[in-house]
């Protein structure tokens, strides 16, 4: 996909605080999507994808603000990774019909996904990246007909069943100040060096969680 003019965030704030999006002139993703199944025994199936991309802008400026004098900064950068773009995400899944009869259909399967790094901004940076994180569930699938209505499908599925702590999600900011090292006082506040620093939050995900469905069709 080519793109023209496309809205990417540039690093400004607005002045309630909300990111400012410009438009880039020449940027593009492109890669490769894989698809693929397996039916191992009658009862196994493996189903596989994978996309594999890069994700460019040619030319990007971002504003950072100077803290010292109140004025704004302006960086050129050249053939840059769009932000929120890992160049990986893969995902398998392994299905076990264990129980196969004409009135009753019992499943369990597993399911596994990677997504690889990723980047806050347009300025590939590596002081404001989104490490690369790997999650796996678990669902078990009971499907029973002609009882309560025409099919009663009963639904559990574990999901993140390793406990994985990552992050799918999150902001930066970055500015310049010779004159104050905002990190004592804020949480958020990371010294990339050379009198720059960055706020930088992330959106934790839930950690090992269950879930119930019951669905009636009649």
């Amino acid at each position: 996909m080519q793109y023209r003019d496309q809205l990417v965030l540039d690093g400004r704030l607005n002045d309630v605080g909300a990111s400012i999006r410009t438009n880039v002139p020449n940027s593009f993703r492109a890669g490769l999507e894989l698809e693929a199944a397996v039916q191992l025994h009658p009862r196994w199936q493996l189903t596989a994808n994978a996309a594999f991309s890069e994700n460019k802008v040619q030319t990007f400026t971002e504003y950072r603000d100077n803290w010292d004098t109140g004025e704004q900064a302006t960086i050129v950068y050249q053939n840059t990774d769009l932000a929120y773009s890992p160049k990986v995400i893969t995902r398998g899944e392994l299905n076990w019909t264990m129980v196969q009869r004409s009135r009753h259909l019992l499943a369990i399967s597993w399911s596994g996904k990677y997504v690889g790094q990723q980047f806050l901004d347009n300025t590939s940076n590596p002081n404001t990246a989104l490490s690369g994180y790997f999650f796996s569930d678990v669902r078990l699938n009971y499907h029973l007909k002609k009882v309560i209505g025409e099919e009663l499908s009963l639904l559990f599925a574990i999901n993140n069943i390793f406990n994985k702590k990552y992050s799918s999600n999150g902001w930066t900011y970055r500015y310049t100040s010779q004159g104050y090292d905002a990190r004592p006082d804020n949480p958020y506040a990371r010294a990339e060096g050379n009198s720059v620093y960055n706020l930088t939050g992330f959106f934790p995900q839930a950690g090992r969680n269950w879930m119930g469905t019951v669905v009636v069709r009649f």
